[in-house]
């Protein structure tokens, strides 16, 4: 590619000429590295995933494997607490049920900015982090799954006016829209009343999970320092520092259930199993018992199964959060706290499908957007029906539930592979 163009009438004089090639500028050296080391990455994470399938059908994992830290659930955040516990220097084994339950993450598009709704720091501040650190766990997995296409927050005035003061004391640049007139000349495919403001920045964007997921499962497979995946039945020998002289506990094809197990061991596994409950007697270490008959021992055990963590946290007699009576015995329960305190939402999801022209012409830079349809006097505060809300917990909660009732989010055509949907584009 550093070679200037040539014809093939003219290139036999060219090589008797043989003339010095050019020297490479600064940018195309830098254009090569960077393409070097995201190919060397995708190798490795190629060669990771290729010696984690294995590991990833039940059949072909022991039936008890021990770990420093099991994880229930690999949507986004089960396989991001993953990653970081791996990151920590502790073993991680996730379970993923995504063959036999439904998830609110399975779909193309999930929206991410820096603005925060309801005005609050801490949300925000968490949005910035995510941000700023997708583009180092883009390039050490290999897998890019952020499209980062800026974002928009337009409503009243009083609707924007709190997350716009958060944008600012964060340092986060934007434009501020004063009209609807205003905001239809920046974005002329939108159509908003004329009282409405908004908020536009170039950070925001939008990530397909399924693709974040496997980013994030790669990292976490390579993080096993030395340590890589046995596939249980062949003979390849496990390369680890501990008791090198004993063979028959580094090989995948050893022949008892305590070699099988001890091959797993410490090891950073993703199970495709369905968690049925979490099992722990008295001074023993918890396990999570699976619908497959498998039981993945481990010092912590963290619930990041989305709407499906009540349930199972019930099953496993942990949702009782009690208070004692003047003789120590359990008298009351507090749901207020604790796993029993969680409480599910429900979204409808819309798509509307947009022609090919449409999405990559006039909506090709379509930012993000958080939209306030139908304004309200309680915009930004407690609608009526959750005003006995009394902790910060719980008013926080209810703020965000009276501006999710009055807003939607929309984000710009993403091209679905279908089946279901039908293969297209969708805003």
């Amino acid at each position: 590619a550093l070679l200037p163009a040539m014809s093939s009438r003219v290139l036999p004089r060219a090589r008797a000429s043989a003339p010095v090639p050019p020297t490479p500028s600064t940018r195309d050296l830098r254009l090569l590295r960077t393409h070097a080391r995201r190919v060397a990455v995708a190798r490795r994470a190629s060669r990771v995933m290729s010696a984690c399938a294995a590991s990833l059908s039940p059949h072909q994992v022991p039936t008890t494997t021990t770990h420093d830290v099991v994880v229930v659930g690999n949507g986004p955040i089960g396989s991001a607490v993953a990653r970081h516990v791996a990151a920590a220097g502790a073993s991680v084994c996730v379970i993923d049920g995504r063959d036999s339950l439904t998830s609110a993450w399975n779909d193309e598009g999930r929206i991410v900015r820096p603005l925060d709704a309801e005005g609050r720091s801490c949300w925000q501040s968490w949005n910035l982090e995510s941000l700023e650190g997708f583009p180092a766990l883009q390039a050490e997995s290999g897998v890019e799954f952020f499209t980062k296409c800026g974002s928009l927050a337009c409503g009243t005035e009083a609707w924007v006016a709190n997350p716009a003061k958060r944008l600012t004391e964060a340092g986060v640049d934007f434009t501020w829209h004063e009209n609807g007139t205003a905001v239809e000349k920046r974005f002329p495919y939108l159509s908003v009343p004329q009282t409405h403001v908004a908020v536009s920045d170039a950070a925001g964007g939008f990530v397909n999970p399924k693709r974040m997921i496997q980013a994030q499962n790669i990292v976490m497979m390579m993080t096993a320092a030395g340590n890589e995946m046995t596939r249980v039945g062949d003979d390849e020998t496990r390369r680890d520092n501990s008791d090198e002289g004993n063979d028959d506990t580094r090989r995948g094809n050893s022949n008892g259930p305590f070699e099988k197990e001890n091959a797993f061991a410490n090891k950073n596994l993703v199970v495709l199993e369905s968690a049925v409950a979490v099992r722990a007697a008295n001074g023993e270490s918890p396990f999570v018992e699976t619908a497959e008959g498998g039981a993945r021992v481990a010092k912590l055990v963290v619930l990041a199964g989305g709407a499906y963590i009540k349930a199972l946290a019930k099953v496993s007699g942990l949702t009782a959060t009690t208070k004692s009576g003047s003789n120590n015995q359990q008298v009351s329960l507090d749901a207020s706290v604790g796993v029993a305190s969680i409480r599910l939402s429900r979204r409808t999801v819309l798509l509307a499908e947009v022609t090919s022209n449409e999405a990559t012409s006039t909506l090709k830079h379509m930012p993000t957007v958080k939209y306030q349809w139908a304004p309200s006097e309680n915009s930004g505060c407690d609608d009526q029906s959750n005003s006995s809300a009394t902790t910060p917990a719980q008013t926080s909660t209810s703020t965000h539930g009276a501006n999710e009732q009055m807003s939607v989010y929309v984000l710009p055509p993403i091209r679905y592979p279908g089946p279901d949907p039908p293969q297209g584009w969708y805003v």
